[in-house]
């Protein structure tokens, strides 16, 4: 089935196969209607085929129809829906600025280059809260030291897989509660080469990869997203489009640019006076 954005907040089309030329109109809010069946009908077989696109991102290989079905989400999202097929998008726990260019070597021991360094005798990348570089050792609200203060109601764990360009880790992320301000302190993966997306975290390694693809070569962001996921079929990471769907690579690709120490005003000044 095809499904196209019509003008106006909600409103979407679905065609069912290519045999037919007939659109059906969807309007979705609070939930997925049907305009075209009587009394806006909730459960005909047009609702179904968007909530069955929607349940299954991870199939579809047209980075339009992904945009397409993005907005829907959005919109069920905003809503506050809850329902098997409204799934909202993640957000960047990342705050520090993240160096456009980077001194050669600067991340070889990192745990988003070199992951493996940082099993500790398991299968499991464990990062933060001492394991790795960037423990805050103050509180950056209220200045109490954090390292003496580490006890079980201070600290507190999340799982959430770590992509890099060759293989997919499990995790144990640490995050630290300020005894002193009870500010939350999230793991924020910059030192490490790690971006924070919550419910997943992405090497800097796979971000800057693209990067470079886009500058040196222009390859488009889905056409990256369709090679990294034959790099890593081809290293036997099962189900890789369900863990890193394209709209989740898509939305820490702008979290990265966002975060990216770059004055986009430099481009737009004359190289020899600064005007």
């Amino acid at each position: 089935p095809d499904v196209v954005k019509l003008y106006g907040v909600g409103m979407f089309c679905i065609k069912r196969d290519s045999a037919t030329s007939s659109y059906r109109i969807l309007c979705c809010s609070s939930d997925i209607k049907c305009m075209t069946c009587s009394h806006g009908c909730h459960s005909c077989c047009h609702v179904r085929q968007l909530k069955d696109l929607l349940a299954n991102e991870h199939k579809i290989y047209s980075p339009t129809l992904l945009d397409t079905i993005q907005s829907v989400k959005d919109i069920l999202s905003h809503s506050e829906v809850s329902t098997s097929t409204s799934v909202s998008s993640p957000v960047c726990i990342s705050s520090k600025r993240i160096d456009f260019d980077v001194i050669p070597g600067q991340f070889q021991n990192s745990a988003g280059y070199k992951p493996l360094q940082f099993c500790h005798n398991s299968d499991i990348v464990t990062l933060g809260c001492g394991a790795s570089n960037e423990t805050e050792m103050c509180c950056p609200t209220c200045a109490v030291e954090l390292h003496s203060v580490d006890g079980p109601e201070n600290v507190h764990f999340t799982s959430p897989p770590l992509v890099t360009r060759s293989f997919v880790f499990k995790t144990k992320v640490c995050h630290r509660v300020c005894p002193g301000c009870n500010n939350h302190l999230p793991f924020d993966g910059g030192a490490e080469g790690i971006l924070n997306m919550g419910a997943f975290l992405i090497s800097h390694e796979v971000l800057r990869d693209y990067m470079y693809h886009f500058l040196q070569t222009g390859m488009t962001m889905f056409g990256y997203y369709q090679t990294l996921c034959k790099h890593m079929e081809d290293a036997g990471v099962k189900d890789f489009q369900k863990t890193l769907t394209y709209n989740k690579f898509r939305l820490s690709w702008y979290a990265f640019v966002e975060l990216l120490n770059i004055d986009y005003n430099e481009g737009f000044m004359c190289t020899e006076c600064g005007q």
